[in-house]
């Protein structure tokens, strides 16, 4: 393909640590200029038009993770994006031109344009717009790949519990829950979220943490003592042992991002007494399996998720959504760090910079 040259505005971050404030002030704003000379046979150069503002970036960016993973800075904030493929290389054949996709960026998504892999993308489904197509990775692709290839779940399990519903992920574990038809048990961390959470996901019951803090025994009332089949827990060590008491005896609790934390000495009772399964996962892990997953499992997933879309029985809920500057961005995060999220928080990338010649090597 002929050179292409763009001005790429983006988000990055400078460098990390352990002050949030200090992390969250160190997001710039950059400009830049993105040479295209000669695409790789399976990339693809994107318009991103909306990208999503996670948990997983906000705690990346308010840790030492960084150093951890010896990630080098500058690097552009976020990974999950929804744009316009523009430019393709010789050997892509799933997209063209003018497609409309989601996906991942290992070159970052809080920008305006990027180079990703083919492998790593899918078609936006009809219908969503592009900030709601921001959300189908770390949100409805992981609640499947946890409640169903993790957990097992199955249209015989009669009831499902999952905590932290008002999260991306636990927003998006409900909607999966009901779509395989199981029964839904909510639980939110804040009375405010409640209504808004039954509307919008359709759980059959939904407790928050603030007016019942023990709710296992709301779950002990709605299921005449015998527990749900399947928890999805996503509050880790604050109220584990609450979900482990609303399992059923041979029940199973998916744990995620707390591992060992089943093996406290009042958890570790209940699981024996009960013979409940538990299951620790790591949502990093996940995300990794998720991006090296064979292309016909990506692909039968994806098409199972489009049916239950088309159907109405999931729809993604974009509570926050932000334009491409430092201060909305930082509010974006924000909006995070404080739990005010319903479903998911994203940021509009464009339209802001086009496609412009360069004369002077590519120097803005």
């Amino acid at each position: 393909m002929a050179c292409t040259q763009c001005s790429r505005l983006s988000i990055v971050v400078a460098g990390g640590g352990k002050n949030p404030s200090k992390s969250l002030n160190q997001l710039q704003m950059r400009v830049e200029a993105l040479r295209v000379k000669d695409l790789a046979p399976h990339e693809m150069l994107v318009k991103v038009q909306a990208a999503a503002v996670s948990q997983q970036n906000l705690s990346l960016l308010l840790s030492d993770k960084q150093k951890e993973l010896m990630m080098e800075t500058p690097f552009i904030a976020g990974t999950e994006f929804a744009g316009t493929v523009m430019e393709v290389g010789e050997s892509v054949t799933s997209f063209s031109q003018g497609d409309a996709i989601l996906g991942t960026s290992s070159d970052g998504a809080i920008t305006t344009h990027a180079l990703v892999d083919e492998s790593a993308c899918q078609r936006l489904p009809e219908g969503f717009s592009y900030e709601m197509g921001t959300c189908w990775i770390e949100g409805y692709v992981m609640a499947y790949k946890l409640l169903v290839e993790r957990g097992g779940l199955s249209k015989e399990d009669r009831m499902v519990l999952v905590t932290d519903a008002a999260s991306l992920l636990g927003f998006a574990a409900v909607q999966v829950a009901k779509a395989i038809g199981c029964q839904v048990v909510a639980i939110v961390d804040a009375k405010e979220k409640s209504t808004r959470v039954k509307a919008l996901t359709g759980a059959e019951y939904v407790f928050d943490v603030e007016t019942s803090p023990s709710y296992s025994v709301n779950v002990d009332e709605i299921t005449n003592y015998e527990g749900v089949d399947v928890v999805l827990d996503l509050f880790g060590d604050q109220k584990l042992e609450e979900s482990i008491r609303s399992a059923s005896p041979l029940g199973k609790v998916l744990i995620v991002d707390n591992p060992g934390e089943e093996k406290r000495p009042n958890c570790r009772e209940l699981i024996s007494m009960n013979s409940i399964k538990t299951i620790n996962c790591c949502s990093n892990k996940l995300l990794d399996e998720i991006k090296t997953d064979k292309q016909r499992s990506r692909n039968k997933l994806h098409k199972t998720l489009v049916n239950w879309a088309s159907c109405g029985l999931i729809k993604p809920n974009v509570s926050h959504s932000f334009s491409l500057t430092k201060v909305e961005v930082v509010k974006a995060y924000g909006v995070l760090a404080r739990r005010a999220d319903i479903g998911s928080v994203a940021v509009r990338t464009g339209p802001l910079a086009e496609l412009v010649p360069y004369e002077v090597d590519g120097n803005l």
